[in-house]
């Protein structure tokens, strides 16, 4: 197995972890659980938007150099 993976595993399933522990036991107060859905629900739609956003430099799709230079949140010392 390779050992990058291996990693990204780990990584996954601390993921899936915390984000349990954030939604709540299934026996916390509807208030409880209404919070920690919210929380784990903007955490898992900003991860969706920063992967849309970096998906073409992931892939090495071919941008224009402005579009390059905005995902990369126009920070020079970046490029």
């Amino acid at each position: 197995m390779n050992l990058r993976f291996g990693l990204q595993a780990r990584f996954l399933v601390a993921m899936a972890i915390t984000l349990g522990v954030a939604l709540g036991p299934a026996t916390a107060s509807t208030r409880r659980r209404a919070v920690g859905a919210s929380v784990v629900g903007g955490y898992l739609l900003l991860a969706v938007l920063v992967a849309a956003a970096l998906y073409p430099l992931w892939t090495a799709s071919p941008i224009p150099f402005d579009d390059w230079y905005d995902r990369l949140l126009r920070l020079r010392n970046w490029v």
